[in-house]
């Protein structure tokens, strides 16, 4: 494990924040740093693995994993960088969503229908991480409880307003606008279970 700097764990009302986003650092306790930075030292002296060892070790991981069990694990380590994360922003050309399961997949810039304020192609710009739910306090016993294992948002490309609908349209009076919103099941509603 890479890490940039290790910082003294500080608390705030409660909160013990696991990463700073800001520097790429990770809080932990004195003697969790320590101990990491024994490790470092060790690695530093011992010398880095070689890219076969290391393609020797993916390969052992890999023969006994499923596909979907392939991607839940790159969106596990994708997601760990930053475990309290709930939305991902990505505005950028071609950006597609962090998903926790293979199928059913995101829609293609084709399957996404324009914006019917402007006409102008909409693209994938957010998305609510499932880890949200931990901090909804929902009770997990109700039948009918949230769930879901991605929210994707897209959006006008051209950032028309709602207005730019014209008079009389629903969204022509109202400062928000509609945009298309795709939702992944949790990977374990998905087809192809984990």
């Amino acid at each position: 494990m890479s890490v940039s700097r290790v910082l003294p764990l500080q608390s705030s009302a409660g909160h013990r924040p696991a990463f700073c986003a800001r520097c790429g650092g990770i809080a932990v306790e004195e003697r969790t740093a320590k101990l990491l930075r024994e490790y470092q030292d060790r690695e530093a002296a011992e010398g880095a693995h070689s890219s076969r060892d290391l393609q020797d070790v993916e390969e052992l991981v890999n023969e006994g994993m499923t596909p979907e069990r392939k991607h839940m694990a790159m969106f596990c380590a994708e997601i760990m960088k930053n475990p309290e994360q709930c939305v991902r922003y990505c505005f950028d050309e071609g950006a597609r969503p962090l998903t926790p399961s293979a199928v059913p997949r995101p829609p293609s810039d084709a399957e996404v229908p324009p914006c019917p304020r402007c006409g102008s192609p909409r693209r994938f710009e957010f998305q609510v991480l499932p880890q949200l739910l931990h901090y909804m306090d929902l009770d997990a016993s109700q039948s009918e409880v949230a769930d879901w294992g991605t929210i994707a948002i897209y959006s006008c490309t051209g950032s028309c307003t709602a207005a730019e609908a014209g008079p009389g349209s629903i969204t022509g009076s109202s400062a928000y606008a509609e945009e298309f919103v795709w939702v992944q099941p949790p990977a374990d509603q998905s087809e192809g279970n984990i």
